[in-house]
């Protein structure tokens, strides 16, 4: 077997609970998050002795605590470092060597994409 490129590839092994701050959808509820709470602040302070203005003030905290909960509570992806490996084989390389230390990820011709098995 002659190996003729090595690289690292992430591979994603599962997901875990928890907050993924690299993630669009995370800053997006953020920022709606503070944008209503911001507002729900301004109508409490404008509108204090009017009732309506405590049922506003409720349901934009309300909308507020759905956005928060949602940002808190999701799955991020766990990845892992794997050896990715482009190499021709040949006739003395025995089949059960390759199969038992690799996986065969793609075959190019007289090329295959072997991974480290875990």
């Amino acid at each position: 077997m002659t190996i003729l490129n090595e690289t690292t590839e992430l591979i994603q092994k599962g997901s875990a609970w928890g907050l993924d701050l690299s993630s669009d959808k995370c800053w997006a509820l953020l920022m709606l998050g503070s944008a209503i709470f911001a507002l729900s602040i301004w109508v409490l302070f404008n509108s204090l002795r009017e009732k309506i203005g405590f049922k506003i003030f409720c349901i934009c905290m309300a909308i507020f605590g759905i956005c928060s909960i949602t940002m808190a509570f999701h799955t991020k992806p766990i990845y892992e470092e794997v050896k990715q490996y482009e190499a021709t084989i040949n006739s003395s390389t025995s089949f059960y060597t390759i199969y038992d230390n690799y996986d065969i990820i793609e075959q190019r011709g007289d090329i295959f994409v072997l991974r480290d098995k875990d």
